[in-house]
């Protein structure tokens, strides 16, 4: 931790430089390549048209006639009268009339890249030779039959072509080692999220993204311990609640035989209406003990997870129906039936959240009109789900049901204040479904007018069994 580390700044700047050099040493390559070519006459020079011309200018003013062999390669000729009669020469017939145009006007500097010049040279016996050359190195090999291959422009574009390659593989090299220290960083936050908090801690040789570790390593740190707080808050909320409901049952069984004993008995009328309501209460607060003991159970360790068909999960669940149909007299149609792929679940779990929602279902319901169940298939989020669903023909959840419905010991309204529930059976489903990665719905439904809620569980395969 205390040795010293390389920066961001330092590391671009060393790739930088590191660049740089190589551009350095590129253009040196170049150019020695350059003058090995110069030095083995594979290139010609820039001057060495003008310079064969001087060394040929005596024979190209005294013979008779100027023959191919005194004109350089890569270098047109033509002989005009004084007048401007054109005589011979390698001029194309365009060029004869230019040419002279040229020499009339004294221009010996053409635009063409500002390479081509023309010579004018005044023969012994009168005649006008003009000869045009360029000053730019150039191959020699072909240069004799007109095809000059200008070998700077070729030099130049070796340079760009190994100048870009050279920027792309510094450029890869960068981006390689900076998407090393950064995959340390992804591999923290990764195993954080997944709330794999046990891994080592995890350093960089990059003082900027050492500082950035620390801080993960330190939130890892303290969100261990908050975690570890919480659960140990959780446990002694379990042991102080199970406390209760163990101290407080005995006094209140007391309290209902004694209640029941003095019902036997022949009371007068007010105190029989007072004795009724304590054995109403204490009623009441046996189905809270109740409500709490499924409260606590709640929060058991998970069972073992198995795979099952969902055409089996379906028969398990149709079968629970049929047993809270004897609770809860009334019809169960059953509406769409989806039985692909394979759940992986923990059955004893899955059975009591589905077992909340019928029994929500059915004392909510119509009785006359019973309850509506169906089995589908939905997706969400690129995930694929087998969903399990009842409906009743109530008067279905309010705005706050639908908002709230889901939480500990929520009564809904008024309404609802004297029916037999403790507002536990919804959350309980709720916190099932999403130990075993899939979530419960709630909706009112259009077809039944009542409510409607799903479980939503995920398909793990879709190979039937």
């Amino acid at each position: 931790m205390k040795r010293g580390r390389k920066t961001l700044t330092g590391m671009f700047l060393k790739y930088i430089c590191l660049f740089c050099v190589h551009t350095l040493l590129l253009l040196v390559a170049v150019l020695l390549l350059f003058n090995y070519w110069l030095a083995k006459g594979i290139v010609l020079p820039a001057n060495f048209g003008e310079h064969s011309i001087r060394e040929n200018l005596p024979a190209i003013i005294n013979n008779e006639t100027v023959t191919e062999d005194l004109i350089p390669a890569g270098c047109f000729y033509g002989i005009y009268s004084r007048e401007g009669a054109w005589q011979y020469g390698s001029f194309t017939e365009e060029e004869q009339k230019s040419a002279w145009e040229h020499y009339r006007k004294n221009q010996t500097s053409v635009s063409y890249g500002g390479r081509q010049y023309y010579g004018f040279y005044e023969r012994k016996n009168g005649e006008i030779a003009i000869v045009r050359f360029y000053m730019v190195a150039h191959f020699a090999k072909g240069a004799e039959k007109g095809g000059m291959v200008n070998a700077e422009n070729l030099l130049i574009g070796i340079f760009v072509v190994l100048f870009l390659l050279q920027a792309f593989f510094v450029a890869k090299i960068f981006a390689k080692r900076l998407k090393k220290e950064l995959g340390i960083l992804q591999q923290v936050t990764e195993a954080i999220e997944k709330n794999n908090l046990e891994f080592a801690e995890m350093h960089s040789d990059v003082k900027e993204m050492e500082q950035v570790l620390v801080s993960l390593n330190r939130m890892r740190d303290a969100l261990k311990t908050s975690l570890e707080r919480q659960w140990e808050t959780e446990q002694k909320k379990r042991q102080q609640l199970s406390a209760l409901a163990h101290d407080i049952k005995t006094p209140l069984a007391v309290i209902r035989g004694n209640a029941e004993l003095l019902e036997e008995d022949n009371l007068p009328e007010e105190e029989a209406e007072c004795n009724c309501y304590i054995l109403k209460s204490a009623g009441e607060l046996e189905q809270y003990f109740t409500a709490m003991k499924q409260l606590l159970s709640s929060g058991e360790q998970q069972g073992e997870r198995e795979s099952f068909p969902a055409e089996q999960v379906k028969n398990l669940f149709l079968q629970q129906a049929k047993q809270l149909q004897r609770i809860y007299p009334m019809e169960i149609s059953l509406g769409e039936e989806s039985t692909e792929g394979i759940l992986q679940m923990d059955k004893t779990r899955i059975l009591r959240a589905w077992n909340n929602l019928l029994e929500n279902a059915m004392e909510y319901t119509d009785r006359e009109r019973g309850i509506r169940i169906f089995f589908e298939m939905g997706e969400q989020e690129s995930k694929n789900y087998w969903i399990a669903g009842v409906e009743d023909y109530g008067r279905g959840f309010s705005a706050a049901e639908l908002c709230h419905g889901t939480e500990e010991f929520y009564r809904g309204d008024n309404s609802r204040s004297g029916r037999e529930h403790q507002g536990l059976g919804l959350a309980i489903a709720e916190k099932f479904a999403a130990e075993e990665g899939g979530f419960l719905r709630l909706y009112n439904s259009a077809e039944t007018g009542g409510a409607a809620a799903e479980l939503w569980l995920p398909v793990c395969d879709f190979t039937q069994n």
